[in-house]
């Protein structure tokens, strides 16, 4: 008789996070100027491309917000591209009855399948995908020609602050995914030979070396699961 590991879930909106962690804008403005942004902070700004203002110092919040939501369009687009859904993991996932009998939920499978290549494009487009939406934006704002290079500086350099958190952040991502995908497709694997008690929630596995395996792969995933929470968490901070 062997008993499980307890290993927790943990859900987060990713697009959302993200975002916050690429977007740390410095503005290379004036102090006079950051004052008049007070009253107008960039998300409240409209963001629609026919809305461009004429103000100076609003065109600069309407390029600011509107970075922020082209990239959580351009993100959630990515995760349609591969129907998926952070907020919609399996349910019931690492519970007793799951680990007992994996190979009655293909969809959990299906759902880590999601989650590795969402993660994977992220990785691959996340770079091209900031440099499209922001210099997009500071083409329609028409800013003139030495304050578009100011402000694309300034810009620049509060991304590049925030470079090790976005990394961070997929890699967390890619390793949750794939530790989950990794301990499903072995349960799967050895599902004839684990059973659980009628007396409670316990794990019974025939052979003890596959037990061992089970266990090895049980405790990377908890280690991704944690490892995620605290990435996500950090950026949530922010």
């Amino acid at each position: 008789m062997y008993q499980r590991l307890r290993i927790s879930a943990r859900i987060f909106t990713v697009s959302a996070l993200l975002c916050s962690a690429c977007v740390h804008i410095e503005k290379s403005s004036d102090s006079t100027a950051a004052t008049k942004t007070d009253s107008a902070a960039p998300a409240a700004v409209a963001t629609q491309a026919d809305n461009v203002p004429t103000d100076s110092i609003a065109k600069e919040n309407w390029v600011f917000a509107g970075v922020i939501a082209d990239m959580t369009t351009a993100i959630h687009d990515v995760a349609r591209k591969h129907n998926f859904d952070l907020d919609s993991m399996p349910p019931g996932w690492l519970e007793a009855k799951y680990l007992a009998n994996a190979s009655a939920r293909p969809d959990v499978g299906q759902y880590f399948t999601r989650y590795a290549a969402y993660a994977a494009e992220i990785d691959a487009r996340l770079d091209s995908i900031i440099d499209s939406v922001t210099t997009r934006r500071f083409a329609l704002a028409k800013f003139g020609t030495k304050d578009a290079q100011e402000l694309r500086a300034g810009f620049d350099r509060g991304l590049a602050k925030t470079k090790a958190g976005q990394r961070a952040m997929i890699a967390a991502m890619k390793q949750q995914a794939g530790a989950a995908l990794r301990l499903h497709e072995y349960l799967v694997r050895i599902d004839p030979r684990v059973a659980l008690s009628p007396k409670d929630s316990t794990l019974l596995f025939e052979r003890p070396a596959e037990y061992d395996r089970y266990l090895k792969l049980a405790t990377d995933a908890d280690s991704a699961n944690a490892a995620a929470a605290r990435v996500f968490e950090a950026a949530q901070r922010r």
